[in-house]
């Protein structure tokens, strides 16, 4: 089962060795979607209580202190060395993955982020698949 939600932040940055405008300070209203995979511990594990994957506010909690606060209304240069939306999504990443790799949390993972620069331009990371 995968499970989504879609988060807001505004950052700037500029990528200087960049042949065009972007070469340039300038901002973007990002949406980050962010899906995470497992299954419903409780119904699959025989308890009474409903499952869920994840509780939404947990995911919540967990994507603003790790991933928004810290990027949203900042210089994105100050975080990551060339912030294309590509190396975005590899800090994002790492910052999820150390996280999740510290919960209890066995019947989860992180499947994949999607990052969206603007309405027409996005990249997406997924997790490879487990064996």
């Amino acid at each position: 089962m995968i499970i989504g939600r879609r988060f807001t932040f505004s950052s700037a940055h500029n990528l200087p060795e960049h042949g065009g405008k972007c070469k340039n300070l300038h901002g973007h209203n990002y949406v980050l979607e962010v899906e995470i995979e497992g299954y419903m511990a409780n119904v699959e594990e025989g308890k009474e209580e409903s499952g869920m994957v994840m509780d939404y506010a947990e995911l919540d909690s967990w994507i603003n202190k790790m991933v928004i606060d810290r990027l949203d209304h900042s210089l994105l240069n100050d975080f990551i060395s060339y912030p294309t939306a590509e190396s975005m999504l590899i800090w994002i990443k790492e910052q999820l993955v150390n996280y999740f790799l510290k919960e209890p949390e066995p019947h989860r993972r992180l499947h994949s982020l999607k990052l969206w620069e603007n309405e027409r331009s996005w990249a997406k990371w997924t997790a490879t698949p487990k064996h």
